[in-house]
């Protein structure tokens, strides 16, 4: 049963060249959360390849309690111009009532560029 679900866009102006240090873009907390219940997370991020570059190489992270906190989920992207990346998270068993994340992106190779925006929906699913 759905219990909670919210939709937010997070703009990024202006756009954002990614190197190796960890760009946090945003943090979001999702409240009433009960040990039992299922979080699913969607994101939607839009960036492009460098100018110049071949390829664009971007990771994205998602980190819990802080922005350096455990890395929950991460995910390697390439492009070859712009793109949208479509990204889920699913866990259940949390032990706070209103978890708290953070997205972070990074580009070792220097190759990508964020422009944004990026969304974000929560849902979370109880078992009543």
């Amino acid at each position: 049963m759905l219990k909670y679900i919210s939709g937010r866009q997070y703009p990024v102006v202006p756009p954002v060249q990614l190197g190796a240090q960890e760009h946090v873009v945003t943090s979001f907390s999702i409240p009433g959360v009960a040990a039992e219940d299922r979080i699913l997370l969607e994101m939607e991020l839009c960036w492009e390849k460098r100018k110049g570059a071949d390829l664009g190489r971007m990771e994205i992270v998602l980190h819990q309690g802080s922005p350096f906190g455990p890395v929950l989920y991460s995910s390697d992207e390439t492009c070859y111009s712009t793109t949208t990346t479509l990204l889920e998270y699913e866990e259940t068993g949390v032990s706070v009532p209103e978890p708290l994340y953070y997205v972070s992106v990074c580009s070792t190779t220097h190759t990508a560029l964020l422009t944004g925006p990026l969304f974000i929906k929560c849902q979370v699913f109880s078992e009543e």
